[in-house]
This record gives C-alpha cells, structure tokens and sequence, in this order.
C-alpha cells in the first residue's frame, strides 16, 4: 500500500515524534532524572517537528497539537510496559 505523496509528511511526523518519545522516556527512566528536563522532552520534540516540516501556519498548529496527542500516547505506553513505572 503506497500512500499518496501529499500525506508521507503527516505520516513522518508521527513517526519522529513518536520514535523522539520513546528515546526520551528511556533515557528519563535510566537517568532516573526527572524534573525541568522531564518537562522540555515533553513540549519540544512535536513543536520542532511541525515548525520545521510544515509550511503554514495553520497547518503547524494543527500538527502541534496532534503531535501532543502522539507523544502522550506514545510516553505512556512506553512508560508503562518498558520502564520502572511499578
């Protein structure tokens, strides 16, 4: 199944904020750090993401937000089943 070329963009987005999420969670959990750091992994992965590979403005807000949407669904189950959350 090929996508059409309009939407591989989308698709890569969610892909690298989802792949940045669970880099980061990782990493969080075998610092075993969590504080301010915790809080920049969180916000700025989808924001990069979607300045840098959308053209509008619209279309970054928008991005932005269903990035968030990835990056918490992506956190939490990484955080769940691969990290030292019990």
């Amino acid at each position: 199944m090929d996508l059409p070329s309009h939407r591989r963009p989308y698709l890569t987005q969610v892909v690298i904020t989802g792949i940045a999420a669970a880099i980061f969670v990782l990493a969080t959990d075998a610092a075993g750090y969590r504080g301010m750091a915790n809080a920049l992994g969180m916000f700025l992965p989808p924001i990069v993401v979607a300045i840098l590979l959308n053209r509008s403005w619209d279309r970054r807000a928008f991005m932005i937000m269903a990035l968030f949407g990835v990056l918490l669904v992506t956190s939490m189950i990484i955080g769940v089943n691969f990290t030292s959350y019990r």
